[in-house]
Parts: C-alpha cells; sequence; structure tokens
C-alpha cells in the first residue's frame, strides 16, 4: 500500500497526472467518475426473430411481445446509456433487410426494439443485435431538435437543417473512428426512422448525423450515436 502511495506522489510530482475514478455497487454498470474517464461497460443482446435470445451478456429476459416487438430486459439500470441496434443473424449468413428502432429504458432496465418491413413500415419478425455502451466512453443520445439529452464526452450538438445534425466530442479528432448509431428516445415513448453518421468536415471532433423517416425523407427524429476510437 505503501508503494502505490508512493508511485502516486512520483507520478504527481513529474507533472504525470492520476486519474482517479469510483466504482459503486448498485449494478455492473454504475461506475461513476468526478475525475476523468472510467471504465466502460457494453451490455449486448444476440436475440432471434422469435424472441430467444441467442447470447449476450447481462441479460435477464428477452421476448416478443407482439409481432416486430420485442423487450430486452438487462440486469442492471442503463438510464444514462446509450444504445445501438441493427438487423442481423445469430450465427452465419445474412438477415433480411428490415428497419429498426429502439425505445428505453422504462423501468430502468427494459429496453424495446421494433423492426418493420423496409417498403411498407409494417411490423415484421426479425433477429437483431443490441447495446447498451454505459458511463466511461464517448457517447450521445440528442433530441430531435438537436439539444444534448445524455452522454459522455459531449461538448456541443446541433441541428443544421432538417434530418441533418452535428455532435461534437471532447476526445479530439474523431477522424479515423468507428461510429454507431440508432433512432431512439433518451428515455420511455418512441422515435422511428433510419440514421447515418460520418466525420464531420468543418470540424475534426464533430460527428455528422442524418436522419430518415421509412419514406425515405430526411426528417428530425431523436437519436444514440457512439464513437469508438
Amino acid at each position: 500500500m505503501l508503494g502505490v502511495v508512493a508511485l502516486v506522489i512520483a507520478l504527481v510530482a513529474l507533472g504525470i497526472g492520476v486519474t482517479a475514478w469510483t466504482k459503486t455497487t448498485a449494478s455492473p454498470s454504475s461506475y461513476n467518475s468526478p475525475v476523468g474517464n472510467v471504465p466502460t461497460v457494453n451490455y449486448t443482446a444476440v436475440v432471434g426473430s422469435d424472441g430467444t435470445l441467442a447470447y449476450g451478456n447481462f441479460v435477464n429476459t428477452t421476448a416478443l411481445t407482439a409481432t416486430g416487438v420485442y423487450v430486452v430486459q438487462f440486469l442492471a439500470y442503463l438510464n444514462g446509456c446509450t444504445f445501438a441496434a441493427g438487423i442481423g443473424t445469430t450465427g452465419y449468413g445474412t438477415a433480411s433487410p428490415a428497419n429498426i428502432q429502439i425505445q428505453g429504458p422504462t423501468n430502468g432496465t427494459n429496453i424495446t426494439v421494433k423492426t418493420t418491413n423496409v417498403s411498407t413500415g409494417d411490423p415484421v419478425d426479425s433477429s437483431f443485435h443490441l447495446t447498451a455502451i454505459c458511463p466511461g466512453g464517448d457517447y450521445a443520445a440528442i433530441n430531435a431538435d438537436g439539444t444534448y439529452s445524455t452522454g459522455a464526452g459531449v461538448t456541443g450538438s446541433g441541428i443544421e437543417d432538417n434530418g441533418t445534425y452535428y455532435v461534437l466530442f471532447a476526445l479530439g479528432n474523431t477522424y479515423g473512428c468507428a461510429y454507431s448509431g440508432a433512432t431512439g428516445l433518451s428515455f420511455s415513448g418512441s422515435s422511428s426512422g433510419t440514421i447515418s453518421d460520418a466525420s464531420l468536415a468543418s470540424n475534426s471532433t464533430g460527428v455528422w448525423v442524418n436522419t430518415w423517416n421509412s419514406a425515405g425523407n430526411l426528417t428530425n427524429e431523436s437519436f444514440h450515436l457512439e464513437v469508438y476510437c
């Protein structure tokens, strides 16, 4: 213990920053930090078209509650986290194309996923992959009007035009990073549509986001965005 203290004192004396973080005991995702970034906890679920869980982590239950409507319950409170989902198989092969949207968390732990036909917008059963990323990384939940709702490492956001947004991050240059996004509200309720994202040409710390409705028209939608560098 004395050795650790001596090492910290030495690092401070050399001008090397020491990031402090704390961990609460409420759930596996309950990291909080007054200083710097903290470990990221990822919650994942790969769910079959019939609502059964193929694999994942920290998942309590999964269910198909109506045509194209799934509820995934995790073993932790996910308020303040962001989410990404995509159509995909539970094994090898290619899944049939479909639109996907997410909403939640409701009751703190339940994420609702809705899948619809690409052409008609009607509900359709489809297998999917769902990820929740909780404090520690760089992520953002943005309202339909471009205002910031929740996230980490976000320095600004806004709306440029109908269905056209930007999100700025504190991590520095985001060029060369990977982005993942999905339309969806920060809390309960519903939001439909599709999303695309790219580096922001006018600012190297930003990400450009477009959202469309089921008819393929640019429209204002709330969304979740994650940055992996």
